[in-house]
């Protein structure tokens, strides 16, 4: 496992585009604040990133949507837009950011961690 500080990023391919994945049910403002800290820090630090809490369905947002909608239209991007994968703090505990996960190594992406200021590089093994 390597562990960067975010100023220090030249092993990261930063050609690629990378999906922030991390909590956001059960979270107050569904943990946008943490995500936008992690997109204008990682993109500051010159890579290209796609966060869910950009990601809008058709249409005004709707409570009564349920959470596969969102995770749905999260997974289409997902795939379509990124070929790496950066979890923030709390991944474990959330069911969207471990199905993010198993996609992401099951496509062979870099998965790394992010807290901190500080992206670390995980395989496989350590991972799940």
């Amino acid at each position: 496992m390597t562990t960067l500080p975010l100023y220090y990023m030249r092993a990261i391919d930063k050609d690629k585009t990378f999906y922030i994945s991390g909590p956001m049910a059960g979270y107050e403002d569904l943990n946008f604040p943490a995500f936008e800290a992690a997109v204008i820090q990682l993109q500051d630090a010159g890579l290209k990133v796609l966060s869910p809490h950009m990601l809008a369905l058709p249409g005004e947002p709707d409570p009564a949507k349920e959470g596969r909608d969102y995770l749905a239209n999260d997974f289409m991007h997902m795939a379509k837009s990124c070929q790496g994968i950066i979890l923030l703090k709390g991944w474990p505990r959330s069911v969207g950011a471990r199905a993010e996960l198993e996609i992401a190594l099951t496509l062979k992406w870099p998965v790394y961690y992010y807290n901190d200021w500080t992206l670390t590089n995980m395989n496989a093994d350590e991972v799940m």
